[in-house]
């Protein structure tokens, strides 16, 4: 496991996510992810630029931005849940769902209502819940 950086389309830091780099997971529309060599230097609300982070600054986003960047993030996360969550649930209410997606699906769920749980507000300083695996495969 190793500490990336979740980087918007103006450079700026929005997040931190802990991931073991190999497995499938996309970061949210827009965003970059990058590997954090240096955790410290990586802080949310810091600067990426040329492969360098930028430790922040009071005048380095607007509040207003990081709340609206948080709040896009928010619910990029929401969508995606809701989708895996739809797909299992389909799984289940058809009654062909494996015990694995069914363990799946609380865990998704549990992580959606975490999700929901998050005050933007707090942004730029944010703690994302860590999102669950991906893998799942339907078995009829």
């Amino acid at each position: 496991m190793g500490m990336y950086a979740v980087i918007n389309s103006s450079g700026i830091v929005v997040n931190k996510v802990l991931w073991d780099g190999t497995s499938e997971w996309k970061g949210p529309q827009n965003m970059t992810i990058v590997y954090c060599e240096d955790t410290n230097s990586c802080a949310i609300g810091g600067l990426y630029k040329n492969g360098i982070f930028i430790l922040p600054t009071a005048q380095m986003q607007p509040r207003e931005e990081s709340v609206s960047e948080a709040e896009q993030m928010k619910t990029t996360l929401l969508t995606e849940a809701t989708m895996v969550i739809n797909s299992l649930q389909d799984a289940v209410d058809l009654e062909i769902a494996s015990d694995d997606e069914q363990n799946l699906l609380t865990v998704w769920k549990k992580y959606r209502v975490m999700l929901i749980r998050v005050d933007v507000s707090l942004a730029p300083v944010i703690s994302w819940p860590k999102k669950p695996s991906l893998k799942f495969t339907f078995n009829p």
